[in-house]
């Protein structure tokens, strides 16, 4: 097998044009934090949220005696990072969590895999 030749630099980087100041950059208006077509998603997950926490009052993960046992927080069992959605027909993906415990499932991945509140993508 031949060995390739080590690349070595002959000369540094040279401008071919002079620098030129602007003036600096002005925002003409602001940028929207959401798409029109996230706007219309987020407030169909509003009132899905107010339903299913009105149906689901209590945290059902119960992680441990820290539990604040009222939910505050709906919670996707497959995260819409790998493909899970965020407002669906099919509510087995959801569950109502309290704060405590939703912090717990989203800090410890493995663990709140195991006990069934986190799917992975390709289970």
């Amino acid at each position: 097998m031949e060995r390739r030749k080590r690349l070595v630099a002959k000369k540094g980087l040279q401008s071919h044009t002079p620098l030129k100041s602007r003036k600096g950059l002005t925002a003409k208006k602001m940028l929207q934090p959401r798409s029109a077509k996230m706007k219309k998603i987020y407030k169909k997950r509003s009132v899905f949220v107010k339903e299913f926490l009105v149906l689901y009052p209590k945290c059902q993960a119960r992680w441990d005696n820290n539990c604040y046992i009222n939910s505050t927080d709906v919670h996707e069992i497959l995260p819409r990072g790998v493909g899970g959605k965020i407002v669906d027909t099919d509510w087995s993906n959801f569950m109502s969590l309290c704060r405590y415990c939703h912090t717990m499932i989203t800090d410890n991945p493995e663990e709140s895999h195991k006990r069934g509140f986190r799917k992975w993508s390709w289970d």
